[in-house]
């Protein structure tokens, strides 16, 4: 048993070593601070596996502190004209457009207005800190990514464990956290599955591990999605797995690989499989009711076109299932949501925030081989379609599907060179943006 215990406790040095404070790590002034809040963002992407929405609200509250001083430190970062980008741009003005569009709202309680209210200071807070250590630390987005797989495996791998007797019956999978819904557990892990399919060689800490590790890896989170029997989920994670496929390539030859026909082959059988052991129960399911909440979702932005009935306007959503009635409290499309509550105007911007940060996710991809954030982005995107109120929403799985990857991307594109993680060289550009948000700290003993 003792070379057991050794080995594990070289491996919990390894990750100590190498995924959070590896030799590159900053160093010097408010290092210190750097690595808090990155332990604090990695242990808040591996969280959506494990802690539900009041916990994972405290562990955000706590942060609140360290993020305020961190922000007031580094207030003259956002001075510098060069971060302006069209993502950004867009990203902004969907933010803005959403909380403006409160004054005009009728909401029928004041617990919806409060809650929209709160984000009013939650998004600012947690995602401008966000983008500055996108910055400061070249691999600080590779290492959230990192910790949200490895929560995935592990987690995951207990999942199929603890459930071996139900899913003997075929019964839906659900997971812990905010997976707790078998959709978001079909989306979390199909997330997942995908970095590690396509990005494992980029996970901090681990690039040099055998390829049967990987594969292991990989299909424990498969495994997960395909018995969540979420249709949304696998759409996405199919649609997400050619989009890769093709848009890596920069030519034909690129395309026609062993490796593309193996993940082609494993496409059919991810099809193949989920409808051999979903077929009675996606049948018997039908629509679920969304054909009646689009067409009310429809009606409502006839009303008002333009800017919407305001996001902290309560609207119910009636429709059938299996011959019952039932009411949604949101239409189940993003894209939907956005022209109800924000109109034409916020559709456009979010649309626009939304295809500048594909487009920078896929030269960022072809660029250092780093798909993650691509992966993230576009998973939303499709399965956005189907789901989810908007991405305005308080602390969901939107967060992870949207604006962090958003932010990371818009870090990406004030670098002209898209130098940013995947231990790329913080070019001469970068060193003056940094050099100014540091301008006028105090040294810290931290």
């Amino acid at each position: 048993m003792v070379p057991f215990f050794q080995n594990l406790n070289n491996f919990f040095i390894h990750c100590k070593s190498q995924l959070l404070f590896p030799p590159t790590f900053p160093r010097g002034q408010n290092a210190m601070m750097i690595r808090i809040l990155t332990v604090f963002y990695c242990a808040l992407f591996a969280s959506f596996f494990i802690l539900g929405t009041n916990a994972q609200r405290n562990l955000m509250y706590a942060g609140m502190p360290f993020l305020g001083y961190f922000l007031y430190i580094h207030r003259q970062f956002f001075q510098d004209r060069r971060l302006i980008s069209l993502s950004l741009i867009g990203l902004c003005g969907y933010f803005l457009i959403n909380y403006i569009s409160i004054l005009w709202s009728h909401p029928g309680d004041g617990e919806k207005l409060l809650q929209r209210l709160k984000m009013l200071v939650f998004f600012p807070l947690y995602l401008a800190p966000f983008l500055v250590l996108c910055h400061l630390s070249k691999d600080f987005w590779i290492r959230c990514v990192t910790s949200y797989v490895m929560a995935a495996v592990i987690t995951g791998a207990a999942l199929i464990t603890a459930n071996l007797e139900n899913l003997y019956h075929l019964e839906r999978l659900s997971g812990w956290g905010r997976a707790g819904n078998p959709v978001q557990c079909g989306l979390l892990y199909g997330i997942a599955f995908l970095i590690i399919l396509f990005g494992h060689s980029k996970l901090s800490g681990f690039r040099n591990w055998p390829g049967w590790v990987w594969i292991l890896a990989a299909l424990i989170p498969l495994t997960d999605m395909i018995l969540t029997k979420s249709r949304g989920p696998l759409l996405a994670c199919l649609v997400v797995l050619g989009a890769v496929l093709v848009l890596r390539c920069r030519n034909l030859g690129d395309f026609f690989t062993r490796r593309t026909l193996l993940i082609i082959g494993l496409g059919a059988l991810i099809c193949g499989g989920f409808l051999a052991l979903n077929y009675d129960y996606i049948k018997d399911r039908g629509t679920t009711g969304r054909g009646e909440i689009w067409a009310r979702a429809i009606d409502l932005t006839k009303d008002s076109p333009i800017f919407g009935h305001g996001i902290a306007t309560k609207i119910m959503y009636p429709y059938h299932l299996n011959g019952q009635p039932a009411e949604a409290g949101h239409p189940h499309s993003v894209y939907l949501s956005a022209l109800v509550h924000t109109g034409l105007v916020g559709l456009f911007f979010q649309l626009i925030a939304l295809f500048s940060g594909l487009l920078i996710g896929v030269d960022y991809m072809r660029r250092h081989g780093d798909p993650s954030a691509f992966i993230f982005l576009c998973f939303g995107a499709v399965i956005g379609l189907v789901d989810y109120g908007g991405y305005y929403t308080n602390l969901s799985t939107t967060w992870i599907i949207f604006w962090f990857p958003m932010v990371f991307l818009c870090a990406v594109a004030a670098r002209g060179d898209r130098a940013v993680g995947g231990g790329a060289t913080i070019n001469s550009r970068q060193k003056t943006i940094e050099s100014s948000a540091t301008a006028e700290t105090a040294p810290s003993n931290l």
